[in-house]
């Protein structure tokens, strides 16, 4: 899956995606550092990506309402003892929903589980 970091989502999760077999670009090597959360979106959607931040401003239904992206993954890693569960759930939320399911939608990972919010 080709997924696009914002510049919240740490090196090692970024890391973490890239060794499960993932195309990870990020804001940064895209040349727009400091982009705000909607242009992330607009850069996501040209390069046909999938957001993955730790920005849960991304998770907001108002400003970013489910449908009305390419899809959302928001990954809440509150400290070190977060990083292996949150990435468990992640490697397997992004085996097991196919980017058909993905687009449009907004996942939420945390150390104890991970859900889907799809358009309707």
């Amino acid at each position: 899956m080709r997924l696009l970091a914002d510049e919240s989502l740490t090196g090692q999760t970024r890391q973490f995606l890239q060794a499960c077999g993932h195309e990870v670009l990020t804001v940064e090597g895209l040349g727009r550092c400091g982009v705000i959360n909607g242009e992330v979106l607009a850069l996501a959607k040209t390069h046909r990506a999938v957001v993955v931040a730790e920005d849960r401003g991304f998770g907001n239904l108002r400003d970013y309402p489910i449908g009305s992206h390419g899809g959302v993954v928001v990954v809440k890693i509150r400290g070190v003892g977060d990083l292996e569960p949150v990435h468990r759930h992640l490697r397997e939320a992004l085996s097991t929903i196919p980017a058909t399911q993905l687009a449009g939608g907004l996942l939420i990972i945390d150390r104890n589980k991970y859900r889907l919010r799809r358009p309707a």
